[in-house]
């Protein structure tokens, strides 16, 4: 019986097969159509989501950075102040106007979201004595007006003044703007600078800007705030106005409230109608709403920060998170391209397959129902035939290898792009052979006894170089590295700047100077019993500063700042940059001087720059050639927010399209602080590469990368490759057609034969000399014919014995299906981490461990009555059934309690072995289970099924965030053992086990 059924379903399969093979070729053959399509569309999707995703991280950047409150309170003023410096050049403003041109320039430059109801806004002028001036104006504050103006008179000249009078200002300015507001705030240091105070028993911001008139200081001006926009939602939608709303037709952006600050379904949206259209605004509020309802208010369920979601038909959408302390998150909604999405079948797909499937169904599958004998012609099947084995795969080889060549020209990209970057920070760090030279030009000079000498001699208060000093300065105007001053602190006797044209600096500001000061700490702290001496030459006002001084930083400050003489040292002041060497000179074990080297950093490196990219335009040059992409490098200078080109000159270039867009990317660089690589699959023949230098501050590093080359040399891979395809085609047809040809025209002379043998002509013959199959074939043919004219009544039998056999043959019957419904308590257990335990232990100390583990727990569960369902992996499923529920419950719970104790042992003699600990958690649950046994006749498992086992494997996952015992029970497990205390986990069912006892 079976054999006659095994019959049946082959002899059904095949004629399946008969119907369905045509259907089945071109199905494939759509299929490989597909699948290159898909590639492609895949490929190009892939592309357009990492663009997205870098762009939205870029606009995250920029738009962190122009959301903070102070920032764009300075940003504004600065803005006013350059109105105002612009007008005073070209002769716009008068001092009778200028209070008003001032307020208007307020109104215009600072957003009203940041301007406080009543704003304190204080301006002046000098006159001709350097006395202030108030100006007037519509937004201009008149009260306590004295007080203000003689305080910032006083800043303009800060460095000049005496220290008990600093002191004096300093007092006068906390009574007035609270701890913060210190005179020092009020220098040029802190100009432009939005500074938290207390004005008027309120939380205000202090910003000052000074009004300059060809580089000379006439007046200033200061604005007062509240502080009350800073903790709103104002800095976040001027900012994202300002910095998020997108130039790129389609790109939109909201901003929503944090999951903390809000519960499902009630977000706080911010769509401005400027920003984001109004039905798309809609839209995104409603499908934001219905998923955190969906989700328990959990977003990151539907939506991963910083990775493209499709949670809106038609856009790709990015979530990113803002600062902590900002309630608020950005969305990023990019319109999907064109080009990007699955599509099964196209139009004219879909026709075709229709033309296709109707001639199959009216050739092959109609004739099949209506019961007529069809059949194929051997043409046709070996056709088919050859295109499934033959061509088909070729397809999929040539489908494959666009995508591996799109893949490949992808990586061969990223190469070059990392490539420029690597030289970029190779460039930025190998900058240090300028601060090496300087180096080396300091140690020359000041290794040299005749110029220390001169210097020890140099009489007291002398500002006139020796012949070896001046020697000394044209060496290193020589170098390339020219001294803007050499200071000379000469212990015990004075303190001297030199500056090449003999003009020596103020001892008032060099006494100011920072290093000063650690340089008379170094000394003092050498020479303790001579700081009276050190100290006497510079005066008692320098000498109240630097033990003030000596009080607020630590001692070992001192010793550090020793630690890095003979170092170069690159700093920034104003517009300018330095590079500094400093070393200390003795004699008889006695601190004699300290020499301090000064050089206006700009130009060597400028000039650094400038030589190392000439060399790589050079290196671009000289190796150009088939399959090297062409490189085009820049550099500008990076100064208070503006582009200074500095590399290439070259006016055709810098003019382009091209360098505009570097220009922009370079700028985004700057801000961002973070190298940018622009490259889009629109426009795959250029890339563009920034990078902010690191080592030197405000030079930015740029690269147009000309692809071209790489399209080229893939174009010229696929041409070899589809003329390979095509030659493989061509044999691979004129083997199927030699191959036809050789079995099939042997075939036709049968079917003729065997034609004419049916109208009665036995004397048919072949006769085809052949010596394979056919041969045989046509050689059993001629005999057989011979033979049916002698046997022509001959009939035919046909046994069926297998017939008889798969009707005798039966199958076994008996319930193999057993089962039982009780009330139980289900448990289970499962160690922590045990996969990344397996990774990294050796195979036999995890399976001592797992063997150790499941045998302590095996005796903890039998002790108390329970039963091993399952060992899975290093889970343990146990169940306890008892007559009622409480009984099992507590013998769970009492099971519980002892493999934890049990596991405890263990730790502490793996621990005392040596050997690594782990962790496990237990969750248990009662109710209704089913216990059956499930399988075939081959095999038979006895399991446990139903709610207790799924909730108790829940309950396990649960106890991960466990503070206690890490036996997490459900509720049912509470109420049923009221006795014994539980702690609901936050966020969770489960309920966990206080303490063990």
């Amino acid at each position: 019986m079976p054999f006659k059924i095994y019959k049946r379903v082959r002899k059904f399969i095949f004629d399946l097969w008969v119907i369905a093979w045509p259907i089945i070729v071109i199905l494939l053959a759509l299929c490989v159509w597909r699948l290159q399509k898909w590639q492609e569309i895949s490929h190009r999707r892939t592309q357009m989501m990492e663009l997205c995703q870098n762009d939205a991280s870029a606009r995250l950047n920029r738009f962190k950075a122009g959301s903070i409150y102070e920032a764009q309170i300075s940003d504004m003023f600065a803005l006013v102040k350059r109105d105002i410096s612009r007008g005073l050049e070209l002769g716009k403003f008068s001092e009778g106007n200028l209070g008003e041109m001032l307020s208007k320039a307020i109104q215009k430059r600072v957003s009203p979201s940041h301007l406080s109801k009543d704003p304190k806004i204080y301006a002046f002028l000098f006159d001709s004595q350097n006395q202030p001036k108030p100006l007037s104006g519509t937004l201009l504050e008149n009260r306590k007006t004295s007080l203000i103006l003689s305080l910032l008179a006083k800043a303009t000249i800060a460095d000049t003044l005496p220290v008990q009078e600093m002191k004096s200002l300093d007092h006068r300015c906390t009574g007035v703007f609270g701890e913060l507001g210190t005179f020092d705030f009020f220098s040029f240091k802190g100009k432009g600078k939005a500074i938290p105070v207390d004005f008027e028993n309120g939380k205000k911001f202090l910003i000052w800007q000074p009004i300059v008139k060809k580089e000379i200081v006439i007046g200033a001006f200061l604005g007062i705030f509240n502080r009350d926009a800073y903790y709103s939602s104002k800095p976040l939608v001027y900012a994202m106005k300002k910095y998020a709303a997108s130039k790129k037709a389609g790109i939109r952006c909201v901003l929503t409230s944090h999951e903390k600050d809000r519960s499902p379904g009630k977000a706080v949206v911010w769509a401005p109608k400027s920003v984001i259209p109004e039905s798309l605004g809609k839209n995104f509020i409603m499908r934001l709403h219905q998923l955190e309802r969906e989700n328990k208010g959990n977003r990151e369920k539907f939506s991963i920060p910083g990775q493209v979601s499709l949670i809106l038909p038609g856009y790709w959408v990015i979530r990113n998170a803002l600062r902590s302390e900002t309630p608020y998150e950005l969305w990023l909604f990019y319109p999907i391209p064109k080009g990007t999405g699955f599509v099964w079948l196209d139009p004219n797909e879909l026709l075709l397959l229709f033309i296709v499937l109707s001639v199959w169904f009216i050739y092959f599958f109609l004739p099949e129902l209506s019961g007529k004998v069809t059949g194929t012609p051997l043409g046709i099947w070996f056709g088919g035939y050859f295109v499934m084995v033959g061509v088909l795969p070729l397809a999929l080889i040539f489908s494959f290898s666009n995508f591996f060549f799109s893949i490949n020209q992808d990586r061969s990209v990223k190469n070059i792009l990392q490539k420029t970057l690597s030289q970029f920070e190779m460039i930025d760090s190998e900058s240090v052979e300028i601060d090496a030279k300087f180096r080396n030009l300091c140690q020359k000079s000041i290794f040299n006894p005749a110029l220390v000498q001169e210097l020890d001699k140099l009489p007291i208060g002398s500002k006139k170089k020796g012949p070896l000093l001046s020697k000394a300065f044209d060496f290193f105007s020589a170098a390339g590295l020219e001294l803007c001053d050499l200071l000379l602190y000469r212990y015990t006797k004075d303190m001297i700047a030199f500056t090449p044209s003999d003009k020596a600096q103020s001892e008032t500001l060099a006494a100011l100077d920072m290093n000063f000061l650690l340089i008379i700490g170094v000394g003092t702290g050498f020479e303790p019993l001579l700081t009276d001496e050190i100290l006497k030459p510079y005066g008692q006002s320098h000498e109240v500063y630097f033990k003030i001084f000596k009080n607020i930083v630590a001692s070992s400050l001192f010793l550090d700042y020793f630690e890095f003489r003979t170092r170069t040292q690159f700093f920034r002041s104003e517009s300018k940059l330095y590079l500094q060497y400093m070393d200390f000179i003795s004699s008889q074990g006695h601190l004699k001087m300290c020499v301090l080297f000064r050089a206006i950093a700009t130009r060597p490196y400028q000039e650094y720059l400038q030589k190392r990219f000439e060399e790589f335009e050079t290196s671009e040059r000289e190796n150009s050639g088939p399959g090297l992409v062409p490189i085009r490098y820049a550099f500008c200078r990076n100064h208070q927010g503006l582009l200074e080109n500095l590399f290439p000159k070259s006016s055709a270039w810098m003019g382009s399209r091209e360098f505009k867009k570097l220009a922009a990317l370079m700028k985004e660089a700057a801000d961002s602080d973070g190298s940018r690589i622009l490259y889009s699959p629109l426009n795959p023949n250029v890339a563009f590469v920034s990078y902010p230098a690191r080592r030197i501050p405000e030079m930015v590093f740029g690269a147009e990368i000309i692809l071209s080359p790489l399209f080229l040399e893939k174009l010229n891979i696929e041409t070899l490759r589809n003329t390979l395809t095509l030659a493989v085609l061509v044999l691979i047809v004129f083997l199927g057609l030699t191959i036809i040809s050789h079995l099939l025209s042997p075939l036709g002379k049968i079917q003729k034969a065997l034609a004419r043998i049916s109208t009665g002509d036995l004397s048919t013959r072949l006769e085809l000399s052949r010596n394979d199959e056919i041969g045989e074939v046509a050689r059993a043919f001629d005999s057989m014919t011979g033979g049916l004219e002698r046997r022509r009544n001959l009939a035919r039998f046909v046994s069926d014995t297998l017939e008889s056999e798969l009707e005798i043959a039966s199958q076994k019957s008996g319930n193999r299906t057993g089962y039982r419904e009780t009330n139980g308590v289900v448990l289970v257990s499962d160690m922590r981490d045990f996969t990344t335990i397996s990774e990294k232990y050796p195979p036999d100390l995890v399976v001592n461990m797992l063997n150790g583990h499941l045998e302590a727990m095996t005796q903890a569960i039998k002790k108390f009555g329970g039963k091993i369902d399952q060992f899975i992996g290093d889970a343990v499923v146990a169940v306890f059934v008892e007559p009622s529920l409480e009984i099992a419950a507590k013998k769970a719970l009492q099971a519980a309690a002892e493999m934890m104790k049990k596991h405890a042992q263990l730790q502490e003699e793996r621990k005392s072995l040596g050997e690594f600990n782990y962790a496990m958690g237990i969750g248990i649950d009662a109710g209704k289970i089913l216990i059956a046994s499930f399988g075939s006749e081959l095999r038979m498992e006895r399991n446990i099924i139903g709610d207790p086992r799924s909730l108790a494997e829940r309950l396990e996952v649960a106890s991960k965030k466990g503070r206690y015992s890490k036996i997490v029970v459900s509720k049912t497990m509470k109420n049923s053992l009221p006795e014994i205390s539980f702690e609901n986990i936050p966020g969770t069912e489960g309920w966990e086990l206080m303490a063990i006892t």
